[in-house]
């Protein structure tokens, strides 16, 4: 059975609700303790309860169509053996896809890590309150304002604007990287690469490529497709490792090697100048 309900602005919550409620019209409060994931990083260690209020609306119940071949054609496959070899191949697909975002983000992680630059704090503190506004105004499409947001969250404005200001200066770090590997490998985005940009968000919004021109100024579009093109650089030439291992440490020469060998000998028996 589905019980259909709506908790906003709480809708992050998750509540565990099946067999409790019985009929429709039916209201039941609920005691919830928020895990990890509800609680979001803000608040990492603490534990907090909410009490939510829930009324019964409506209550459908699931029929699944029979696995055969016509409802394997009504999904455009011949028969339930092509079905089967189709959803295999939509979730090799994912995740592989899950994989590949996993690897990008622990790359632009260790980036971030192996940034070494005196960079003036004026640029993570830009960073952080461009990070807040923005991070207002998704609320208040929410019809939520940070205030009520940090109260749900069991959070206080010190901890929210400490998490800000982390974000920020990994966004600047990671900025600073990407923008000096593109200095060194002469990566660049030209005419040609901005104009096919524009062709496919025209193409994906069904709109008019002088229409989104007019929309998405080119200069950050440029930015967004450097960004793009810098990263997948730094993907295409990075070697994965199994957990543990550490890269080989490369041979000297067998010539060099040994000549070092002599020397080191012949040093051992050599007195000490005075």
């Amino acid at each position: 059975i589905i019980v259909q309900i709506s908790l906003k602005p709480l809708n992050m919550l998750h509540i565990q609700i099946v067999g409790r409620l019985i009929q429709k019209q039916d209201i039941r409060f609920f005691q919830k303790k928020l895990c990890q994931k509800e609680l979001g990083t803000l608040s990492a260690g603490k534990v907090r309860y909410i009490s939510v209020q829930i009324k019964l609306h409506q209550i459908k119940r699931k029929e699944l169509p029979t696995l055969d071949d016509e409802f394997a054609k009504d999904l455009d496959y011949d028969n339930v053996d092509e079905l089967r070899k189709g959803v295999e191949a939509d979730m090799l697909e994912h995740r592989q896809s899950d994989a590949d975002k996993e690897f990008e983000a622990k790359l632009m992680e260790e980036l971030v890590a192996n940034v070494e630059a005196e960079i003036p704090e004026v640029m993570f503190d830009t960073q952080k309150e461009e990070n807040i506004n923005n991070f207002a105004q998704r609320l208040a499409q929410q019809g939520i304002d940070v205030d009520t947001y940090l109260s749900y969250m069991g959070t206080d404005k010190d901890a929210f604007e400490s998490s800000m200001r982390e974000q920020a200066v990994s966004q600047v770090k990671l900025g600073l990287a990407l923008d000096k590997i593109a200095e060194l490998e002469k990566i660049e985005v030209g005419a040609e690469d901005i104009e096919e940009e524009f062709k496919k968000l025209a193409e994906m919004y069904n709109m008019e490529v002088e229409k989104i021109k007019s929309l998405i100024a080119e200069d950050l579009l440029k930015e967004d497709l450097l960004k793009e093109k810098v990263v997948k650089f730094v993907v295409d030439n990075a070697k994965a490792l199994k957990p543990g291992k550490k890269p080989a440490a490369k041979k000297a020469p067998a010539k060099k090697a040994a000549a070092k060998k002599a020397d080191d000998a012949e040093g051992e028996k050599k007195p000490a100048a005075k």
